[in-house]
């Protein structure tokens, strides 16, 4: 059988050669011919409003930085509370509606797994939990670092590998017993929530390790809270792809090697 085009190879000899090699082109992933058969108008819609979202907040942030305008704080991508923080609770909490629906129409209860997990990362976020274990730990491990290293920012680390583990190990468990679906759509978020990590976590562990200044902070800050409103916003997306075409559609970033174009 063949992985790429997903048919037998033909017996016929030299003379169907031709044929297959069609087929199999016709077979091939395009980054065109995703876009175009899997992005769906509910997709669309849902990024418009999430990208745009995004986008508005970061241009209000660059604005706050760079003249006397909008300086009210609840605009700050970083300030608990914020306008930006709620905005993404909300990607938070209509990713999980979006997974417990589906988990009721395709009758996959394992899918619940991660309308759990991204309750559970919007409530870590507003409730400041990550934080408040973060600053509960740091003189434990402020004595073993380096002098001038944030223990704060370490212990954070720490903590949240641990829930990146954790969500891992449970969307693993699923994949062994589950539906094809789920082990489908598992691999995908494992790939884009860490795409997040690595905004939540490396960025600001690089932000804790080292002063930068004032403008090398701030645009760490920002690298920080927009990389991750911006990971959120793709998976709101991806989530209503799948939603909308009722868990039927192609793989996508499991497919990514056979991207071309």
């Amino acid at each position: 059988m063949s992985l790429l085009s997903g048919h037998p190879p033909d017996e016929a000899g030299e003379s169907a050669r031709p044929m297959a090699t069609t087929r199999a082109a016709a077979n091939r992933l395009s980054l065109h011919r995703f876009i175009s058969s899997g992005m769906t108008s509910t997709a669309a819609k849902v990024a418009v409003v999430t990208i745009g979202g995004d986008l508005i907040f970061a241009a209000l942030r660059a604005t706050q930085l760079t003249t006397p305008f909008v300086q009210n704080p609840m605009f700050r991508l970083s300030e608990d509370g914020s306008y930006p923080e709620f905005f993404q609770y909300a990607k938070f909490v209509f990713i999980a509606a979006l997974f417990a629906w589906l988990a009721r129409s395709r009758r996959t209860g394992w899918l619940l797994a991660w309308t759990a997990s991204f309750l559970f990362l919007a409530a870590d976020d507003a409730f400041t939990i990550h934080e408040g274990i973060g600053a509960r730990y740091a003189p434990t491990v402020e004595p073993l670092l380096p002098a001038g290293v944030d223990a704060v920012a370490v212990t954070e680390f720490g903590y949240l590998g641990l829930v990146g583990l954790g969500i891992a190990a449970v969307a693993g468990l699923g994949m062994l017993l589950s539906s094809g679906l789920f082990r489908r759509v598992s691999l995908d978020m494992i790939v884009l929530l860490a795409f997040g990590g690595f905004f939540a976590v490396s960025v600001d562990l690089v932000h804790g390790l080292t002063e930068f200044g004032f403008v090398g902070n701030t645009l760490l800050a920002i690298a920080e809270d927009g990389g991750e409103m911006m990971v959120a916003s793709f998976i709101a997306i991806y989530t209503a792809m799948v939603v909308s075409r009722n868990g039927e559609m192609p793989h996508w970033l499991t497919s990514i090697r056979r991207l071309r174009g």
